[in-house]
């Protein structure tokens, strides 16, 4: 099996604020690997430095885009219909792994 290089990237997981300077780049194939600050696997979105607040986000747009899209399109239909369609399409991608990120830390943002 061949792996294709535009297809991969390279996730440095560090505290450090910039990338390391002078690193040599990862290369597949003599193609040179692009250097990311976050990546997506299995769903999860991986921050550099382990942070949680990107896969939040990423989650939290996509179901508000797919609550906007129900509410569009289910706006005369029944409660019932409604609340079938939320736990259907919302819910299932707010509870997607989240026992791994929540609650990951109280701060100003996040009540106790």
């Amino acid at each position: 099996m061949q792996f294709n290089a535009d297809k991969c990237e390279v996730l440095r997981i560090s505290n450090k604020r910039s990338n390391i300077l002078g690193a040599t780049p990862y290369s597949i194939h003599g193609t040179a690997l692009r250097t990311v600050d976050e990546a997506k696997y299995l769903g999860v979105t991986i921050h550099r430095n382990l942070s949680w607040k990107p896969h939040v986000q990423n989650i939290c747009n996509k179901s508000n885009s797919t609550l906007g899209f129900l509410r569009r399109n289910l706006r005369k239909c029944s409660p019932k219909i409604k609340e079938l369609a939320y736990k259907t399409y919302v819910r299932p991608t707010l509870e997607y792994s989240s026992t791994v990120w929540d609650p990951h830390h109280a701060g100003p943002d996040c009540p106790d």
